[in-house]
C-alpha cells in the first residue's frame, strides 16, 4: 500500500515541508491508539474534571475508529494502550508521583462513583477511569497493552516484544495527549528502530501550540505526519 506523508527538509533556516509517497506492506503496519480511556475522553474522567475540553478531544474518535476498521480489514494490526497503576500506587515511580501529586491530585481514588455507579479512581487499574471509552472498544484480534505506568507505551511493558513477534516495522500513532503520551511513545518507538508516523487528526492536545510543536518535531526528527484519510485511501487501494 502507498500513502502520502509529510516531513521537514533539514534546511534549518526555513524547515520547508516536503511530501513523499510512503510504501509499506499492511502486514508490517501497526496503528497504536494511546490511552483512549475514560480518564482522557469522558467529561467525568481525569482530564475533564481538570477543565479539559473533552468535546474537542472526542473529535479524534471518528477518524481513529475509521482507520482502525480499515487496518483490520487489510491485515494491519491495531494496538491500544491503557494508562493505569495499582490501587496502592506502588508501581507509580518517584518522578511520576512527584509531578502528578504537585499539580493533579488526587492521583488514585477520585470520586466515590462514576457516571453509572462504577468504582472510580484516576489512573487506577480495574476502575471506570481506566476503561477504554465506549465508542473506542477494541475488536477481537486487537492488542491491548493495559499496564502502561508512564507516559510511554514502551517502558516496562511488553509492547516492543509483541511488535517484534508480529513482524511490525512501521507504527502510526494516535491518541491523547499529543505532546505527552503520544510523543513519548513515538520517540521510544523511533529509538527502537520502528518507522514512525503521527496521525494529526487522530491526536488531541490541550494547547494548539503544543499540538503544532509535536507535529513539527516529528516531521523534522522522528518520522512523518499524515492524516487518517490518506492512510485509509492507501489501504483501500491495496
Amino acid at each position: 500500500m502507498k500513502f502520502l506523508v509529510r516531513y521537514n527538509k533539514h534546511d534549518y533556516a526555513t524547515l520547508p515541508e516536503m511530501t513523499r509517497e510512503y510504501e509499506v506492506d499492511p502486514g508490517k503496519l501497526g496503528f497504536v491508539l494511546i490511552d483512549y480511556q475514560n480518564d482522557f475522553l469522558h467529561d467525568q474522567g481525569l482530564m475533564g474534571s481538570k477543565g479539559g475540553n473533552m468535546s474537542a478531544a472526542r473529535q479524534v474518535i471518528k477518524p481513529s475508529m475509521d482507520l482502525a476498521a480499515a487496518c483490520r480489514e487489510k491485515g494491519a494490526r491495531v494496538i491500544y494502550t491503557v494508562s493505569s497503576v495499582r490501587p496502592d500506587l506502588i508501581d507509580m515511580g518517584r518522578a511520576w508521583r512527584e509531578v502528578y501529586y504537585r499539580s493533579r491530585a488526587p492521583v488514585g481514588p477520585g470520586s466515590a462513583v462514576g457516571p453509572k455507579g462504577e468504582k472510580i479512581g484516576y489512573y487506577i487499574e480495574g476502575t471506570w477511569n481506566t476503561r477504554i471509552f465506549d465508542e473506542c472498544t477494541p475488536h477481537e484480534g486487537d492488542i491491548v497493552i493495559d499496564r502502561k505506568h508512564t507516559h510511554t507505551g514502551f517502558y516496562h511493558t511488553d509492547m516492543e516484544h509483541i511488535l517484534r513477534n508480529l513482524g511490525i516495522e512501521v507504527l502510526m500513532f494516535g491518541g491523547l495527549t499529543t505532546s505527552i503520551c503520544v510523543e513519548s511513545s513515538l520517540r521510544d518507538a523511533f529509538h527502537s528502530e520502528f518507522i514512525c508516523i503521527l496521525l494529526s487528526d487522530c491526536c488531541w492536545e490541550k494547547s494548539p501550540l503544543w499540538q503544532k510543536a509535536t507535529e513539527e518535531i516529528v516531521k523534522t526528527h522522528f518520522g512523518y505526519v499524515t492524516a487518517s484519510a490518506e492512510v485509509i485511501k492507501g489501504l483501500k487501494a491495496a
